[in-house]
């Protein structure tokens, strides 16, 4: 143990049996920091109600497309029999924890174990469904939204590509967040409700480009002084995450995939969140375990997208 300095010659009495210097613990705990979750701002939860007591799936009922055709005096009439393919939704995912607790230890420690480990496991729990979404969905979007040829109508946005990544710099941040959201424009997807997810790198690269400019944020100060990213750039709010997936090319070039869109775009529902309390059978303590049943779905393709950008 490290102790006050010693001249030459005074023994040390930490290590002679004779030491009076008590040792003391702390009754706080070092903070301690979790990924920054985004999952339930990006996804809508508007199938949870139909599925909490029905079991682990629910279809999801789509309005047909109706074909529109010209029409010229005396014509005949054709009749359609409008039809359309329903979406199955499955809750068929789960996290859980299981910890330990021996009752002496329990008794005899002066903070609140059970509690503060509870609530780190639920917070991992959340991390860990927060990655499951964030790096599993984004390659379900649409083929005309993200790539070197994105947009549905113009087929002229480049998004980046494998082995193509586009370079997220500040003279383009703006600009390629524009693009996002024409070619979710052109896909027809409403301007309300939009959001875009990116790494934190990222985050630096949007407050040093344009929108340092406090006028186009519509904030009172630029973001170099409040460090805050406007909640509406192009259209989008946006949101930052270190655990989207990544792809490294043959030169150790990383990439990051960025998911964009609207809130109509992936549905999440959690059909079981419980944590018990229950004796350990071969010891004297007790086992608190946790479980969340979960699952999600892209059930609007088209108004999900993704950006596949690098680092200048």
């Amino acid at each position: 143990m490290a102790g006050f300095p010693r001249a030459a010659g005074v023994p040390d009495h930490t290590k002679t049996g004779s030491a009076f210097i008590p040792e003391f613990f702390s009754t706080k705990t070092q903070i301690k920091y979790y990924e920054n979750c985004v999952a339930l701002d990006i996804c809508n939860t508007d199938f949870t109600e139909d599925i909490k007591s029905q079991g682990d799936r629910v279809t999801i009922r789509t309005i047909p497309t109706t074909t529109i055709s010209a029409f010229s005096a005396g014509q005949s009439l054709k009749t359609q029999q409008a039809t359309s393919t329903p979406i199955v939704f499955y809750v068929d995912k789960a996290q859980s924890f299981t910890l330990g607790f021996d009752d002496v230890i329990e008794f005899q420690s002066d903070l609140p174990m059970v509690d503060i480990q509870t609530a780190d496991a639920g917070k991992k729990m959340a991390e860990a469904i927060d990655a499951d979404i964030l790096q599993n969905t984004y390659s379900s979007a649409d083929a005309d939204n993200y790539g070197s040829t994105a947009g549905l109508i113009s087929n002229t946005y480049d998004l980046g590509s494998a082995g193509a990544p586009l370079v997220f710099s500040e003279s383009n941040a703006t600009k390629t967040l524009t693009t996002c959201g024409v070619v979710l424009y052109e896909q027809n997807v409403p301007g309300d409700n939009r959001w875009i997810v990116l790494p934190a790198w990222a985050l630096g690269v949007l407050q040093n480009s344009d929108l340092k400019n406090a006028s186009l944020t519509g904030e009172a100060k630029s973001p170099l002084l409040t460090g805050k990213i406007s909640d509406n750039i192009a259209g989008f709010k946006v949101y930052w995450s270190n655990q989207l997936a990544t792809a490294s090319d043959a030169s150790g070039v990383t990439a990051w995939y960025c998911p964009f869109g609207h809130r109509d775009a992936i549905s999440f529902a959690s059909q079981i969140i419980k944590t018990e309390t229950v004796r350990n059978g071969d010891t004297f303590g007790d086992i608190v375990r946790g479980l969340e049943v979960y699952g999600y779905k892209v059930t609007k393709d088209t108004a999900l997208g993704y950006l596949y950008i690098t680092l200048a």
